[in-house]
């Protein structure tokens, strides 16, 4: 029986998922394989835990049902995995001297800075992309960010309220009338690939 089953599974995959090698055949039908036995497991499973599936003598109905059940349970988990495979990055624009400034930000969920007099979330930009900014030329609206880090029990970094902050991310865009921003001396990242460490504030 299994070396009949084995070749025609084989088959249906090739023709189904149009695979170009035979490794990608054998993938697809590992996978069609693991789903039976789960399905098959779980059918079992729920009938003899569930006292109303296990009367019923219909056996039409009672994989309906159960399929519904794991079809629910299977849409929540596939719903879980996207949320924790969600972009941590997004773009924020900024008000240039000259024209906007468009920053690659990364969103930190561990970033808890915040400015000891007002308790308002901070995040932090590189020092040369401040440079280009409009409201660094503004010295009322400076501000004074204490710091804990590995490495460093106490710091100081220098802070600035800055004006019309524009977030892009995967949802849309959102607008801040104002936030502050902490400056960092030097890369955030090596590869430089974000300028900009966003509290999750900003976007909640």
């Amino acid at each position: 029986m299994v070396l009949v089953m084995l070749p025609v599974s084989v088959l249906g995959c090739f023709f189904v998922f149009k695979g170009k090698t035979i490794y990608e055949v054998l993938r697809h039908t590992g996978y069609l394989y693991c789903v039976a036995f789960f399905l098959g497991g779980g059918l079992l499973f729920l009938q003899r835990q569930i006292p109303f599936l296990q009367q019923m003598k219909s056996s039409a109905i009672l994989i309906l049902v159960c399929a519904g059940v794991m079809y629910e349970g299977g849409r929540v988990l596939i719903r879980f995995l996207q949320k924790r495979k969600e972009n941590p990055f997004c773009t924020v624009i900024l008000q240039g001297e000259s024209e906007e400034l468009q920053i690659t930000a990364l969103i930190d969920t561990g970033n808890g800075l915040r400015e000891p007099v007002s308790g308002r979330s901070v995040s932090i930009l590189e020092e040369e992309v401040f440079r280009k900014m409009k409201d660094r030329l503004l010295p009322e609206k400076l501000k004074v960010i204490p710091y804990h880090s590995m490495g460093k029990t106490h710091g100081i970094m220098m802070g600035m309220e800055v004006s019309n902050i524009k977030i892009r991310t995967d949802d849309g865009e959102k607008e801040l009338p104002e936030g502050i921003l902490a400056i960092y001396q030097g890369r955030l990242s090596e590869s430089g690939s974000y300028q900009m460490i966003l509290s999750p504030e900003w976007i909640s």
